[in-house]
């Protein structure tokens, strides 16, 4: 039999169950206005760890820093019957693991994707915040195109002391075949800006082939593939992917922290290198206007008169400045600045 939900949380009545998991439930709601929210409870304190419930409370300490269009926001927060919840607005829409259901996105829609992700992610490091668990679940696709980035219940804060006690190594934190291979190894404490980095890259992948980067048929072996087995490219998956954004996700992916991009600005500049057209063979028409030139030459030496549109080259140039301390990777390891070739 269903349980029945309550009739309030807080000063909110309650209309409906959104959703249910291990953690507790998401209840859909109205406030005094009349206005749609969402409400997101934990386990009553009968059944919740002290764990689960400090990672609950940081996880809106963490959104109550953030005000972004792309990140999920707190509209209030309390505690009934020794349950923690908080409110947040409802969005209509659907999570980008319902839209890959149907298709994969095109390149195009991915590098979108990608562009207003690397942004949430910039303001996340900049607060001293670590998300460590990017998936296609844990985003929201509102019907006006914007991506919202939710499920903070992995956050790390940096300069707290306890979060980072419960982020100790020896726990395997994240999602199969979508957490870095320091996640998966058990080393928690060894995670930083460029482990949302690698989650940035996994979803990415995921977008453009509709698969985790990483994959098995058991836990065993999607562990093995995301300590020691390269991606497959996406290349090899579906067509005409541009060789400039299927180089930033590849370069995402690396194994080693030291390997990717040193942070989410350096990501979102490879990712501007590649075209924005919805035509993915754009990087094939740029090849064919520099043999172009060469014909142009030759038929104004002739007298003839031909109109050639330049496009703006040059290799894209990471963003690394302004990142905090905490946050910036260790000079000594080598971080490259740039995709590789």
């Amino acid at each position: 039999m269903t349980q029945a939900h309550p009739a309030f949380i807080g000063p909110y009545r309650v209309t409906g169950l959104l959703g249910a998991g291990g953690m507790g439930q998401v209840y859909a709601a109205l406030d005094g206005q009349g206005q749609t929210l969402a409400i997101k409870v934990l386990l009553g304190s009968t059944q919740a760890t002290p764990a689960q419930r400090a990672r609950f409370t940081r996880e809106i300490q963490a959104l109550r820093q953030l005000q972004h269009p792309n990140v999920v926001s707190v509209l209030d927060a309390g505690e009934q019957g020794g349950a923690l919840w908080f409110a947040m607005p409802a969005l209509p829409g659907q999570s980008l693991e319902a839209r890959l259901r149907t298709q994969p996105m095109t390149p195009a829609e991915v590098l979108e994707l990608g562009d207003q992700l690397c942004g949430a992610f910039e303001l996340l490091h900049a607060r001293g915040i670590l998300h460590r668990d990017l998936k296609p679940d844990n985003v929201f696709c509102a019907p006006e195109g914007r991506y919202v980035l939710l499920d903070f219940g992995l956050v790390k804060d940096l300069a707290s002391a306890e979060s980072v006690r419960l982020s100790l190594s020896g726990a395997l934190q994240g999602t199969p075949g979508f957490w870095a291979p320091e996640q998966a190894s058990g080393e928690g404490a060894r995670a930083d800006a460029r482990t949302d980095v690698y989650g940035l890259g996994a979803l990415l992948y995921a977008a453009l082939t509709g698969l985790p980067p990483c994959r098995g048929s058991s836990l065993v072996e999607v562990l093995a593939a995301t300590l020691s087995a390269p991606p497959q490219p996406p290349s090899e998956l579906v067509k005409e992917v541009p060789p400039a954004l299927e180089r930033a996700i590849l370069w995402a992916l690396a194994k080693e922290p030291e390997r990717r991009p040193p942070s989410a600005a350096a990501l979102r500049a490879a990712l501007s290198a590649a075209p924005s057209a919805e035509d993915p063979r754009a990087d094939r028409r740029a090849l064919a206007l520099g043999a172009g030139a060469l014909v142009a030459l030759s038929l104004l030496a002739l007298g003839g008169v031909l109109a050639l549109r330049s496009t703006p080259g040059g290799s894209p140039q990471a963003v690394t400045k302004g990142r905090p301390a905490a946050l910036s990777p260790n000079p000594r390891e080598g971080a490259s600045a740039k995709p590789p070739k």
